[in-house]
């Protein structure tokens, strides 16, 4: 994708801000959580144009002039830069020094939780970090897109890009020019995607990037500067369903010296050194080959080169990543020897995707799990490709039966009369011992407690593309059963978290969010403004089954008065805090219940237990899911992804989470008859336990002492 000098510089940095958050990670995939998401698509599916139109022309011609002109901006040979990003309400500083002409890049983050370093030396992508010191696989598809040359959008007539006007849309209440293309340039496989670039019409700066089909990105830019002739936006906003982060350039400099030792991989003491024999044979083990060929959800087999390269990657990452050099006594060596075979006479994508996820498996830990190419969105994504249609049910196993939690409203079984309660006894005809058969065969991989993966699996058969049919064999209140027919209907590509607040019996605040992303973090805390006065607040976290770990500690900050730790992570190279900041006198006073179920994983189980071990929170409910390892995505050269844990999380009391679980302080079990009756013994039994509290005059201490 072509873009201005400065704009490229930023967008880039904001990129690696978003791949550095840590997901303390979802035991499950929701809409197959990706690392990147984008969109739109309309008007570049038409054919193009041979070249740019002179309308198209003039105005791009009109934006190189308003950023300087062509000879400021190839005068740039060197820019170094300082810029502050604020993620989760965290600051993160960045520092970036970038040779254009060889390409080499060297960038420097640092916030309360550690440091990242990110760098290449003009023909290798190397990192340092608390979790992995030493150069990325030649194999790896987020390497190659550090490492690939660009074209601005100066450039477009040597690039020969063309550009379609579309219609004048309006941003912050001003009607800009649009202009669209199509561009591989924000995929690290290279897959096509539209782009639509929005310039001012009176400076004909560029405002905004939205890139993407169903998906969407947007970058906002503002606060031009000039800069040495060049003018460069200093304030940028990336936004896209997961995460928004915005940052600020504190400092631009051009053409300083550049020491050359700043683009080269320091070892130190790294296990990763190259001049260590072990390095060298991983070297060998990992150059095999040039390109990475990008695989679609449609091709059914793999070549060996992708198969290979993939199955490396993925043992490579591990091999590097996990926490424990040891691996918990697992002779991983060993591993990837008796599954090379394997990998090799395995053609098939879906079946050669489980060797991988069975491979994984032998470590026996959560968050190591291949997503394969169809479970992955992206900013490449069409709408055909989306697996986001949905009945709009939630269910529990209980008492040996599927049931009905809850279902979402104006969705298909919500209209065809499903409650809460009602028993779930087929899908498609599947019984659920059949359900759960088919499941781990086709998924593979490390299994969570039964009454959790019979859940997946019948999730994992509601899932779908919009538009298309499944047939449910329920019961009500008796034994009888029937068949209902439900159309799948498409959730919001763009939405990834659902949030709800409400008052309860006038005194007691409630608030459910679905997942750790998106805008629960400012949703949350207008919710907690309006709630101020309650004598207790519900957290419902029941089914969460976690997100971004960054965003548990903002969370946190918004309940506690003073600074504290969530627990501590500890990674090969390092240890870092689940730290919050706190929010002083804003922060919300009263008590504080956590509800809790079996399929509450990941980082809401983090959240959950470090506000219990700091006596902040009383969790009420079930033992959560006990898959609380904090992880990392990467994509793979299939086009799956790669969810790899790379620590171990403790709570500040010491408590390990993985395997146990958040172990409730009011355990509550539900019952079939109370559902089916409207109740909710859970939130029922929170309720009563913060009315008790507040008679008794206890309900405004806890964020002060935590």
């Amino acid at each position: 994708m072509q873009k201005s000098k400065g704009t490229k510089d930023l967008r880039r940095g904001a990129g690696l801000v978003a791949v550095g958050v840590l997901l303390a990670g979802c035991f499950m995939h929701r809409h197959g959580m990706q690392a990147e998401n984008g969109g739109q698509a309309d008007a570049a599916s038409s054919p193009k144009p041979a070249e740019n139109s002179p309308e198209v022309t003039d105005f791009l011609e009109k934006h190189i002039a308003a950023i300087g002109g062509r000879d400021a901006q190839n005068a740039v040979k060197t820019i170094d830069t300082e810029r502050e990003a604020e993620l989760f309400k965290v600051v993160r500083k960045t520092h970036e020094v970038r040779d254009k002409a060889t390409h080499r890049f060297y960038s420097k983050t640092v916030d309360s939780n550690g440091t990242i370093e990110i760098g290449f030396d003009g023909k290798r992508a190397w990192q340092r970090s608390p979790f992995f010191k030493g150069y990325l696989s030649e194999n790896d598809p987020n390497a190659k897109n550090l490492s690939r040359k660009r074209p601005e959008l100066y450039e477009y007539t040597e690039t020969g890009q063309i550009f379609v006007r579309l219609p004048n849309e309006p941003v912050g209440g001003k009607q800009l020019i649009v202009l669209q293309t199509r561009s591989s340039d924000f995929d690290a496989l290279g897959r096509e995607t539209a782009v639509k670039y929005y310039f001012d019409p009176d400076s004909f700066l560029l405002r905004r990037i939205l890139i993407g089909a169903e998906i969407t990105q947007t970058i906002d830019f503002d606060d031009y500067r000039d800069v040495e002739g060049t003018k460069v936006p200093f304030a940028t906003t990336v936004t896209n369903p997961n995460i928004t982060v915005s940052s600020k350039i504190k400092r631009i400099q051009y053409n300083l010296p550049i020491d050359p030792a700043i683009f080269e991989f320091q070892p130190g003491s790294s296990s990763t050194d190259p001049s260590s024999g072990a390095t060298e044979k991983h070297s060998e083990l990992l150059s095999t080959g040039a390109a990475i060929a990008a695989v679609g959800t449609a091709d059914k087999n793999l070549s060996e080169k992708v198969r290979l390269d993939t199955f490396e990657l993925v043992w490579s990452t591990v091999n590097d990543t996990y926490w424990d050099p040891t691996f918990g006594g697992v002779d991983w060596k060993a591993v990837h020897d008796r599954y090379l075979p394997k990998v090799k006479a395995t053609e098939d994508t879906e079946q050669y995707h489980q060797v991988l996820n069975d491979m994984l498996a032998e470590l026996d830990r959560s968050h190591l799990r291949v997503a394969p190419p169809d479970r992955v969105q992206g900013l490449h994504s069409k709408a055909s490709d989306l697996r986001n249609g949905s009945v709009g049910l939630d269910l529990r196993w209980l008492d040996g039966e599927l049931v009905v939690f809850d279902t979402k409203k104006e969705f298909p079984a919500d209209r065809a009369g499903i409650k809460r309660g009602f028993r779930i006894v087929r899908i498609n005809g599947k019984d659920a011992d059949q359900l759960l058969a088919d499941f781990k065969k086709k998924r593979g991989g490390f299994p969570l407690r039964d009454e959790i993966e019979r859940v997946r699996a019948a999730v994992d058969e509601l899932a779908g593309a919009p538009s298309t049919e499944l047939t449910l064999e329920i019961s009500d209140q008796g034994k009888a059963t029937r068949l209902v027919k439900l159309s799948r209907q498409a959730r919001p590509a763009n939405q990834v978290m659902e949030f709800e607040s409400r008052t309860l019996n006038h005194d007691i605040g409630y608030v459910r969010f679905s997942i750790f992303f998106g805008d629960v973090l400012n949703q949350l805390t207008e919710a907690l403004r309006r709630m101020r006065e309650t004598s207790g607040l519900i957290i419902d976290l029941r089914g969460n089954p976690g997100g971004a770990g960054d965003l548990t500690g903002a969370v946190a900050s918004l309940l506690c008065a003073a600074p504290g730790t969530l627990g501590s992570s500890a990674s090969r190279y390092g240890t870092r805090q689940q730290s919050y900041a706190g929010s002083g006198n804003d922060a919300y006073p009263g008590r504080v219940v956590i509800l809790v179920d079996e399929m509450t994983g990941s980082a809401a189980e983090v959240f959950s237990a470090g506000l219990q071990a700091n006596k902040r929170a009383t969790i009420v409910g079930a033992t959560t899911a006990g898959a609380a390892l904090p992880a990392m995505m990467k994509l793979l050269p299939t086009g799956a992804s790669l969810v790899h844990a790379i620590a171990d999380f403790k709570t500040p009391d010491g408590t390990v989470i993985e395997g146990r679980g958040v172990k409730p302080d009011i355990p509550v079990k539900p019952t079939r008859e109370a559902w089916l009756q409207g109740q909710d013994p859970a939130l029922e039994r929170a309720s009563r336990f913060l009315s008790a509290r507040s008679q008794a005059g206890e309900g405004f201490a806890g964020a002060r002492s935590a």
